[in-house]
């Protein structure tokens, strides 16, 4: 850890610890379909699914560079640009 402070320069900065835990649980999650400069994914799934923790919720189309996006829960609304998940 000394090392990593050292080398993004932030010895001269105080580290007061300990640093606390919080866990956010937001009710609902925008997932933008175009995450980068490539070509927006394309969601493989529909409104009203449900989807696991780790589960591809878009990918790109075939041959183009593009980033999946994976989520959990349900998704509520299924947009030109975007999937919107309910906790």
């Amino acid at each position: 850890m000394r090392r990593l402070i050292a080398r993004l320069g932030l010895g001269e900065f105080s580290n007061v610890g300990p640093l606390v835990e919080f866990n956010f649980r937001p009710g609902k999650v925008k997932l933008l379909l175009k995450q980068h400069a490539g070509a927006p994914a394309l969601a493989v799934v529909r409104n009203g699914d449900r989807v696991k923790a780790g589960d591809l919720v878009a990918e790109p189309a075939p041959g183009v560079l593009g980033a999946r996006v994976h989520a959990a829960s349900r998704v509520v609304t299924l947009g030109a640009d975007a999937v919107l998940i309910e906790a």
